[in-house]
């Protein structure tokens, strides 16, 4: 009872070492291609790095906050002013939360009493800052603003109380009408 067993071979060709293999990423990296991505506009601007180097071009998100969506959009109706107090108090609400980051080292040192380098004193300005400028707006202000400008939430209902706290902003701030920001999506 000897049976044989034959192997029959499949008609797959090998690829010869002669042809190159196609890339699989293109040179430029274009973002992800997703719906939600289509959705989101993209501009070219130039940027100045200072120090006599050349202008670089470079691509970002039309509205990268929420803030920016509103002023922005068709229908908007924040002011130049009201858009420059609310991308203000962005960026002083993001340098009062991120404090800077606690390094180690390995060498032998006493330890000191509190000290305020390396931007602490930076961070206690902007926490100051922040405190007197939401003194200055009432509450249903201040949960419109902090929600729209600092967390990027939607507006929702809350569209009149937080026009009228960006208008507080900018009086405390005495941001004026030579303020001009140029609304166009290029």
């Amino acid at each position: 009872m000897n049976k044989s067993v034959s192997i029959q071979k499949t008609g797959k060709k090998k690829r010869s070492k002669k042809q190159p293999l196609k890339p699989i990423m293109p040179d430029i990296d274009l973002g992800t291609d997703g719906v939600a991505a289509l959705q989101r506009p993209v501009c070219q601007d130039v940027v100045d790095l200072g120090d006599g180097r050349p202008m670089q071009p470079v691509r970002r998100l039309l509205c990268e906050c929420m803030l920016d969506y509103l002023y922005k959009r068709k229908n908007a109706t924040l002011s130049d002013e009201q858009y420059a107090a609310g991308i203000r108090f962005r960026k002083i609400w993001h340098q009062a939360i991120e404090r800077n980051r606690i390094t180690a080292r390995y060498e032998f040192r006493l330890a000191t009493s509190s000290n305020y380098e390396n931007g602490s004193i930076s961070y206690l300005n902007a926490r100051h800052h922040i405190e007197q400028a939401l003194s200055k707006l009432t509450k249903a202000q201040q949960r419109s603003v902090i929600g729209v400008c600092a967390y990027d939430e939607c507006v929702g209902l809350r569209y009149k109380s937080l026009r009228k706290g960006l208008d507080n902003l900018a009086i405390y701030w005495h941001i004026g009408k030579n303020i001009k920001f140029h609304k166009n999506s290029s």
